[in-house]
Parts: C-alpha cells; sequence; structure tokens
C-alpha cells in the first residue's frame, strides 16, 4: 500500500494525503486515475481543479510508460520459457542412451507434463506475471542444478519442477 502512494505522488500536484484518498477511492494506480478523468478526480476532497487536467496528462503518459514496461518484461518472460523448453530437450537429448528403463520412462513422462505446464503457464503470463516469473526462475534455476547427475536425482528434480511449474496452473 506505501509503494502505491509512493507512485502517485510522482504526480506534481499530488501529495501524501491525496495519494492516500485516491487510494480510498480506488484510483490506486495511473491507469485507474485516467479512467475515472476529471469527473472521478473532481470528486476526491482537496484536490485543486485547476491542477486536474496537468495531473490527468501526467497520468496518462505515466501509465504509457508503465505498460511498456510491462509487455518487455512479459516479452523477457516468454523467452525464458522457450530457453526452459529448449533446457528440457537438451536434457532429453544428453541422456536419450541413458532413457530406457522405468526411471527413464518417468523422466520423459515428467518432461512432457513440464512441456503441457508450461504451455499453459504462457497463457497466463500478462495477467499473473508475478507468480509465473519466480515460478520460472525457480525452474530455470533447479534445471541448471541437474547437469551430470544420476537418473533417479534428475528424475527427483525433474519432478520438483514440474510441481512447481504445475502448481500456477492451480
Amino acid at each position: 500500500m506505501k509503494s502505491t502512494h509512493n507512485d502517485l505522488q510522482q504526480l506534481k500536484g499530488i501529495g501524501d494525503i491525496l495519494s492516500q484518498r485516491l487510494a480510498a477511492d480506488g484510483l490506486n494506480n495511473f491507469a485507474k486515475i485516467v479512467k475515472a478523468g476529471s469527473k472521478g478526480l473532481s470528486k476526491i476532497k482537496g484536490i485543486n481543479p485547476h491542477m486536474i487536467v496537468p495531473i490527468l496528462k501526467q497520468a496518462r503518459q505515466l501509465a504509457k510508460s508503465h505498460s511498456e514496461d510491462k509487455e518487455i518484461q512479459v516479452n523477457e518472460l516468454r523467452q525464458s520459457i522457450f530457453r526452459l523448453r529448449d533446457m528440457f530437450q537438451e536434457i532429453v537429448a544428453a541422456t536419450s542412451d541413458r532413457l530406457a528403463g522405468k526411471a527413464g520412462r518417468k523422466i520423459i513422462k515428467n518432461i512432457i507434463q513440464i512441456q503441457d505446464a508450461l504451455k499453459g503457464i504462457e497463457k497466463l503470463l500478462p495477467k499473473q506475471f508475478k507468480k509465473v516469473s519466480k515460478v520460472i526462475l525457480k525452474a530455470e534455476k533447479q534445471l541448471t542444478e541437474l547437469g551430470d547427475i544420476c537418473l533417479p536425482q534428475a528424475y527427483k528434480g525433474i519432478k520438483k519442477t514440474r510441481r512447481k511449474l504445475e502448481k500456477v496452473l492451480e
């Protein structure tokens, strides 16, 4: 909540008190302020009527820059998902000679489930960005730690990764 107030205070004419009043009325980000327009802002107690137009102008600019930043972050996260897919394919290619037995079948089954989970996660991206980004970073870290380990350990690591990814889809 405190960061919301600080964000709103980037607008000239909005101090600590006004940022609290805006947030209390549900105008807690720049896009919502723009959507409320001059009519919505004029209802806020203590706002200078002469500052409404400049505040809306600033809010439009900041809302646009925030949405562009988020698009860039979403695209970077999509690239991370593609890297994860490639990492799994590399694991299968590198260990294909050792994936013959029961443990190998289990690993392949988990990798297929992970691929499906990654497809589902990609659909969630713009909406659940924070949650997805945390899980993707953990999955990448876990896969890089797998390296050249024996099949049972690889199975455990892959299974753990699959569970984390599927948890996001719940």
